[in-house]
């Protein structure tokens, strides 16, 4: 997992992962393409180059996808054995201030 990669990473490496869902998590798709994944470009393009992707992610991405994610698998009725959607961001070296 993304975690596990960042953990294994020679150190002075600027790097960061990111992972639309945990490993036991599935990732769901919406009429706009894949939940995570429009979320992602959503943020990028409000934040026009100025915003580090740490920042970016934890206040822009995660939330929104969790929460959206929950409302799908009810309406999915599919709660019991995916009850949400877990964006991860993992990074090493200065890979938390990158800004795109």
């Amino acid at each position: 997992d993304a975690l596990t990669v960042a953990r294994a990473t020679a150190p002075g490496q600027d790097f960061a992962i990111l992972t639309a869902s945990s490993p036991q998590e599935i990732s769901w798709e919406t009429p706009d393409g894949g939940l995570f994944t429009t979320r992602l470009l959503d943020a990028l393009k409000a934040g026009r180059g100025q915003v580090p992707l740490a920042r970016l992610f934890a206040e822009q991405v995660q939330p929104p996808v969790v929460r959206e994610s929950k409302s799908i698998c009810q309406r999915a009725n599919q709660c019991s054995a995916h009850p949400q959607q877990t964006p991860i961001m993992a990074f090493g070296g200065g890979g938390d201030r990158i800004v795109l």
